[in-house]
């Protein structure tokens, strides 16, 4: 008999900024009916438009939305507005249920972020070079 515990939990949802973990949303955690609320009230802005990429979107799909949602979470977290952060984080664990990651890399002015489908976050481990000379037989 194989356990299959280990499959149902659902994944955690990363959020990396320049290649650190910030934050981790727990999705097995239920939120509380007024965060529920206020999830719905962020969905119904956002039905009413969004600007993307200096464009103005009227029916944005749920790409649209994830990505704008993912550039005010990254925004919040740089400017440590917790509250912010947190229904902005909460909105895609809930809405985009296959979100691994969002990866954002922020160069001088200039901010890249990514929303990860297909691959969960795994701290990266540095390989020590060890010269030849040095390995034993």
């Amino acid at each position: 008999m194989s356990d299959t515990s280990e499959e149902a939990k659902p994944i955690n949802l990363a959020i990396v900024i320049n290649g650190e973990k910030i934050v981790e949303y727990q999705r097995d955690r239920a939120l509380a009916s007024k965060h529920a609320q206020d999830l719905d009230t962020m969905d119904a802005k956002l039905a009413h438009g969004i600007e993307l990429a200096d464009s103005q979107i009227s029916q944005p799909n749920l790409q649209d939305k994830s990505t704008f949602v993912a550039q005010l979470l990254i925004n919040a977290l740089l400017h440590e507005s917790d509250a912010h952060a947190a229904i902005s984080c909460a909105w895609l664990a809930t809405r985009c249920p296959d979100l691994k990651q969002v990866q954002a890399e922020q160069k001088e002015e200039r901010l890249t972020i990514r929303l990860i489908y297909d691959k969960e976050y795994v701290v990266a481990s540095s390989l020590k070079f060890v010269p030849k000379h040095q390995l034993s037989s």
